[in-house]
């Protein structure tokens, strides 16, 4: 069983599936454990006092590849750009096509499941 939700990015709708696969599928791609790591990022957030919270880069990163993993996992034919800022490249991550693709260029693509 899994959920699947859609969410506007951009202009575009994105789709994003949580399943039971997720901690796996974190696992194989990125050889950490989902649960530690969000376990460190539930002490880094503390008692959710902003003042006290010290989320760093390794926590926006964390995030960024949990909703990597989510959008992949829903969408296996996209193009998804791993470590040159795929969140706030939207245009040719959403895109798919061959002229992303060519954008983007081969060193960039993913290449996993898809």
């Amino acid at each position: 069983m899994s959920m699947m939700k859609k969410i506007e990015i951009d202009g575009k709708a994105v789709a994003f599936k949580a399943s039971a696969a997720i901690p796996r599928i974190y696992r194989i791609k990125f050889q950490r454990d989902i649960y530690k790591e969000l376990s460190v990022l539930e002490k880094s957030i503390g008692d959710g006092d902003p003042e006290k919270s010290s989320l760093d880069l390794f926590s926006l990163e964390m995030f960024e590849n949990i909703a990597y993993v989510m959008a992949k996992h829903a969408d296996t034919s996209i193009r998804i750009i791993r470590r040159t800022g795929w969140m706030s490249s939207t245009r040719q991550y959403l895109s798919g096509s061959a002229e992303a693709d060519r954008a983007v260029g081969d060193e960039h693509q993913d290449g996993c499941g898809g």
